[in-house]
């Protein structure tokens, strides 16, 4: 198992849209990018910007990804399919 964390109050800013690359066909409709000083972490799902209520309201603790056959036990919360780390103080750095 991978973990990484970064502390919210480093994040510079956030942008949230629709999922174009199809990646994830139509179970991943959304993409929220956080970006911080160190990294850029692309989340890809559906209802995320339930996430983003959650760092504004500085109550987000952590986001895991679920696969998407599991996609219905998070009722109305948002569901992730796929994190992406890009770690911009390491070459190389890209964690999924």
């Amino acid at each position: 198992m991978n973990a990484a964390g970064f502390p919210v109050a480093q994040l510079c800013h956030y942008t949230l849209e629709a999922n174009s690359s199809g990646d994830e066909g139509k179970e991943a409709p959304e993409w929220l990018m956080l970006e911080f000083s160190t990294a850029d972490v692309a989340i890809v799902g559906a209802r995320l910007g339930k996430l983003v209520d959650l760092i504004n309201e500085h109550g987000l603790a952590s986001v895991s990804a679920v696969d998407a056959r599991y996609a219905g036990t998070v009722g109305r919360g948002p569901w992730v399919a796929r994190i992406t780390i890009a770690r911009l103080d390491k070459p190389g750095g890209t964690l999924s």
